[in-house]
């Protein structure tokens, strides 16, 4: 019956590719995990932007409705008058 042996330098040449391995694998999930970081920050930082152009928008939007009812009010007013 033949036993197959693992001679030291095999031992070395497994276990130096193998950390290799586990260290690019590593690298790259920190990579990745940086990337992700810069666009989760991107992101936030357009949400503020968005928030504001909203929030100016709306007040914008409450301005004109004030002026609408305005005119409507000094429109049934003279309406008012007229009879």
């Amino acid at each position: 019956m033949l036993k197959k042996e693992i001679t030291i330098g095999q031992a070395i040449a497994i276990g130096l590719t193998a950390s290799m391995a586990m260290i690019t694998w590593g690298v790259s999930i920190s990579t990745r995990l940086e990337g992700s970081e810069v666009r989760v920050e991107k992101n936030e930082h357009q949400l503020e932007v968005n928030t504001i152009k909203i929030e100016k928008v709306d007040d914008k939007m409450d301005d004109n409705f004030k002026i609408i009812i305005d005119k409507l009010e000094r429109i049934s007013e003279r309406q008012n008058e007229i009879k």
